[in-house]
């Protein structure tokens, strides 16, 4: 039989009330002696809250869900790693959806998060984007990606693709390359988008000229960007900028099987700064968007948010940063008049 409230009740010698009171943390005038033992009795008899009976009674739940694409992809596993920890100090449990690349209706939607009483749910998948305003606010959305452009109105945490764009194409510039790849992401992605705004910007800046023939756009794996390779290997390009690592490493893995040398032949860049880059080598140079940053002020926004406190902010957007590896050389125009003087 499992241990129920009035077995911590009558072994740490209190009320059923009091026990509730205190694991509950509305023990308000409750001695601390108190506290202890029934943490203690609660502790030594395993005893297991019942959610579910908890917030059907209380019409308040402390289960979040994360929706994301799939946990295959690191970045979304990193993210994940990083927003477990956060609810985790917070006493809320996280519930991960994976979508497996499907469009989830409003009413799969929903159905979800009423079926299991979720409190909020926190998004990192654009096949929601016909998600409604209404919407956002019933259920309490938060999202992590740039779903939209015109969703001005829901709440977003994310990084500053724009800037991030313009930060990896002004490096491999100023490091002399002129003939330069892009892998981006997919067409229909906001934050791919961003990512070009922000890496002709530094052309432009610099008054280069870009080829539009090198410009791809893959899928945001590690396939795509061996298919990537493929299509610019003949565009006679000195450096490729890639919009996420894992199409990054695809990228180089092709290179190499085709006898290139990285960065000897071929300079690389990636997007994201995935824990998987400390193991690998050569060390990818990228762009850190701050995952763990991400993660705490999306956590803490979806939860001022549940609380119904006012939010004045609705999009913040986290300064990346670039992290210099080992995949980047020099190019022709280096240390001449047209790069690094």
């Amino acid at each position: 039989m499992p241990i129920t409230i009035k077995d911590v009740a009558k072994a740490a010698g209190v009320s059923i009330t009091t026990v509730s009171m205190v694991l509950n943390n509305t023990h308000y005038k409750i001695k601390e002696e108190t506290k202890e033992k029934v943490r203690k009795a609660a502790e030594e008899l395993g005893y297991v809250p019942n959610n579910l009976a908890k917030s059907l009674v209380t019409q308040k739940s402390n289960l979040i869900m994360l929706m994301v694409p799939n946990l295959s992809n690191p970045f979304f596993a990193n993210l994940c790693e990083y927003i477990a920890k956060e609810f985790e100090k917070r006493d809320y449990t996280l519930f991960i959806y994976q979508t497996l690349g499907k469009k989830i209706t409003i009413e799969k939607f929903s159905s979800i998060m009423d079926a299991n009483f979720m409190a909020g749910c926190l998004i990192v998948d654009r096949s929601v984007r016909d998600f409604k305003e209404e919407l956002h606010r019933k259920y309490k959305i938060v999202l992590l990606d740039e779903i939209d452009y015109s969703k001005d109105k829901c709440l977003m945490v994310t990084g500053d693709n724009e800037k991030g764009g313009y930060l990896a194409m002004s490096y491999l510039l100023d490091r002399g390359h002129r003939k330069i790849g892009i892998v981006a992401g997919p067409k229909d992605t906001a934050n791919s988008s961003r990512r070009i705004a922000g890496a002709l910007g530094a052309v432009m800046e610099r008054d280069v000229h870009f080829d539009s023939d090198c410009l791809v756009h893959g899928n945001y794996n590690y396939e795509g960007g061996r298919e990537a390779y493929d299509y610019l290997e003949d565009k006679d390009i000195t450096a490729v900028f890639c919009f996420n690592d894992l199409s990054a490493f695809g990228f180089i893995n092709r290179a190499q099987e085709k006898g290139r040398k990285i960065p000897e032949d071929l300079s690389v860049i990636g997007y994201d700064n995935l824990t998987i880059n400390t193991i690998i080598e050569p060390k990818l140079t990228t762009i850190d968007q701050h995952l763990e940053k991400i993660a705490k002020l999306g956590v803490d926004i979806l939860i001022e948010h549940i609380e119904n406190r006012e939010i004045k902010k609705k999009r913040h957007l986290i300064t990346p940063d670039l992290c210099i590896g080992k995949t980047v050389e020099g190019g022709p125009y280096e240390n001449t008049e047209y790069g690094i003087s």
